[in-house]
């Protein structure tokens, strides 16, 4: 016979990871079942003053078990940054990181353009003119 630790015993503390909330979530219900382990959970949450362990993980983690915990702003862009690195990364069949990557690079080249607009103005002009002409509006000059 195996013995069973009570997991109201080892409650995660304010330096325990999502990992470690997540974990006692899962014993909290194999224990007591899903609205009880759902109460104690949110009550020894509420108790914690420190938010590192309020990962996008874990925020998806306590959805699909039907607990809902507050989330600031950054967690709603967080949550959507990760959301839709999954969406591109699988669509391009890329990893997460390769697709931040391609996604920073783009973004400081589009940078780089604005900024040289803004210090070029007339050249800027002239060189979409040309683009968008193909060369011959300057051929008539």
């Amino acid at each position: 016979m195996a013995i069973k630790i009570n997991p109201t015993t080892n409650i995660p503390t304010e330096n325990s990871t999502d990992f470690q909330w997540i974990g006692w979530h899962k014993a909290l219900k194999q224990r007591y079942g899903l609205k009880t382990a759902n109460t104690l959970f949110l009550e020894a949450w509420r108790e914690r003053n420190n938010s590192s362990a309020n990962t996008t993980n874990l925020r998806n983690y306590l959805t699909k078990n039907k607990i809902n915990v507050n989330k600031s702003a950054w967690d709603y862009v967080a949550d959507f940054g990760d959301d839709t690195g999954d969406i591109i990364s699988g669509f391009f069949g890329f990893g997460k990181f390769i697709t931040y990557s391609l996604v920073i690079i783009l973004l400081v080249g589009i940078a780089m353009v604005v900024l040289w607009i803004g210090r070029n103005p007339a050249q800027a002009v002239s060189t979409g003119v040309a683009l968008r002409t193909g060369g011959a509006m300057g051929k008539l000059k």
